[in-house]
């Protein structure tokens, strides 16, 4: 007796059952049995077993005999065909649970095990698709994926051996969305346009999921407008543009969202706030002169800053705690907004040019602030409201200690 067919690597049980002999003598002495399980080694020794266990390594057909014998050496041999079927190796699969959009992250197959020990011995080949489809097979045991875009994906590894057997296992990996990062690219911080002037606005924005869709909003305080999306691979532009007909000092927010509802802000140009700068050349006057507090000493000031048929002109002066004076050499613009104003130019201190000023001021109730920076690289030198805002509305000049400041 043989079995049809057994796994690869489990053994095959052989048996000679039923021994019989014409000869009272011979079967009462009693018969000697051997086997050959098909390896190639031929009969074994005979002996008394009447059975055999023959052990496999690797799949295939294998020719098994089992012979009977007397005392006087007479025999026969018995022959069977048993088939030794593949079985497909078997591995641990890993793969994270979540990750960010956009982030690599590996999946792999550990521990691969087949009861063949010639398949072990071969090795084995691992493929793996991370979401589009299978890669070629190699002898790597892993491989990166890139997480393209919430909110999953279905990933897939496969082991095989040398026989073509395999095994495949599927986890699902969840992707959390992220945010889009926004750049506002221009105009530059500060810059000045007439009231009436349609400024152009620009930005950019990147995103790790490179499916995603955005849209784009762009805010100038309290005003706002569509941004004119460009993308490509969940990247690109925001393009807009906006008519100002107040004058003031305008902060800019570029707001962009991605089809999830995951957004990103840019409140900043080129390092500095995005201020949007919109003064009338046919109108406002400022003037004023005081003191402010500054620890045991005062800043004074004296200024005086008007547009007369679109031309600006005027002074700022101030004394510092210390004792060096600001002094305008030119201004730039001139920003009344109702009982607000702005006025931005550029200074020497002490005899010395290559400073930059910005004066914010308010009529009710009397406050002044005064910035000065290094032009070249923009080193704050003075600031009696230092972290403030430039923006005219929120700038928190110092309430005087003394004196007026007059806006028309």
């Amino acid at each position: 007796t043989a079995p049809t067919a057994i796994d690869e690597g489990s053994a095959i049980g052989l048996a000679l059952t039923g021994a019989h002999d014409p000869s009272v003598v011979d079967t009462a002495a009693g018969f000697t049995y051997a086997f050959d399980c098909g390896d190639g080694a031929g009969f074994g020794a005979l002996g008394p077993s009447s059975t055999a266990s023959c052990p496999t390594s690797d799949n295939g057909p294998r020719n098994v005999q089992g012979k009977v014998q007397d005392k006087d050496g007479g025999s026969t041999t018995y022959g069977a065909t048993v088939v030794v079927r593949e079985v497909a190796p078997t591995a641990t699969f890993h793969a994270p649970a979540s990750v960010s959009e956009g982030d690599n992250f590996n999946i792999s197959l550990t521990n691969p095990t087949d009861p063949s020990a010639v398949d072990t011995s071969a090795g084995f080949s691992y493929s793996f698709d991370c979401g589009a489809g299978y890669g070629s097979a190699t002898s790597t045991s892993s491989t990166v994926c890139i997480a393209v875009n919430d909110p999953g994906v279905t990933v897939r590894g496969r082991i095989t051996d040398k026989d073509g057997g395999s095994t495949e296992y599927t986890a699902h990996v969840g992707i959390v969305n992220q945010p889009p990062v926004v750049r506002i690219l221009g105009p530059s911080a500060g810059s000045a346009y007439a009231v009436g002037s349609t400024v152009a606005l620009s930005g950019s924005f990147t995103d790790s999921g490179r499916n995603d869709t955005h849209a784009a909003r762009w805010s100038l305080d309290a005003l706002t407008t569509p941004g004119v999306v460009t993308e490509t691979n969940g990247s690109g532009t925001v393009t807009g543009s906006f008519m100002f007909t107040t004058p003031g000092v305008y902060s800019v927010v570029l707001t962009v969202t991605d089809n999830s509802n995951a957004f990103g802000k840019a409140t900043t140009v080129g390092g500095a706030p995005a201020l949007i700068v919109v003064f009338d050349p046919n109108s406002g006057q400022a003037t004023g002169g005081g003191w402010v507090p500054a620890g045991q000493s005062k800043t004074s000031f004296q200024l005086s800053a008007k547009y007369q048929k679109g031309v600006l002109s005027g002074s700022v002066v101030v004394t510092l705690p210390n004792g060096q004076t600001v002094t305008s050499t030119s201004l730039a613009w001139l920003v009344i907004s109702g009982s607000k104003m702005q006025i931005r130019g550029e200074a020497t201190l002490d005899g010395a040019s290559g400073y930059s000023f910005l004066v914010t001021g308010t009529q009710s109730p009397y406050a002044f602030r005064l910035k000065v920076w290094r032009t070249t690289d923009g080193t704050v030198l003075y600031d009696n409201v230092p972290g403030a805002s430039d923006d005219i509305d929120l700038a928190s000049p110092q309430a005087l200690g003394g004196g007026t400041i007059a806006i028309h």
